[in-house]
């Protein structure tokens, strides 16, 4: 997980706050958020999964709120790990 994931958490209450929202409804769109961030998760680990059942490595599951790491990380089989 990357460092400007924090800064969403920290940038969701503050824009609430000036807002006017009280601490619930804060805190909801912060588990609001949080919610969206598990679904991520939850789907890079089914990408991960599958392309583990085709026989590619997967070394890393980077989630960069900013950028994406395209380019990063390459794909590696299995049966032929000095491929690339």
């Amino acid at each position: 997980m990357y460092w400007t994931f924090s800064l969403l958490i920290v940038f969701v209450i503050y824009i609430n706050y000036r807002t006017g929202y009280n601490a619930i409804q804060i805190l909801w769109s912060v588990v609001f958020v949080l919610c969206i961030f598990v679904k991520v998760v939850m789907h890079e680990l089914g990408r991960a999964l599958a392309a583990k059942n085709y026989r590619i490595q997967t070394r890393d599951i980077t989630l960069e709120l900013i950028r994406t790491p395209a380019g990063k990380n390459k794909f590696y089989f299995a049966d032929q790990p000095s491929r690339y």
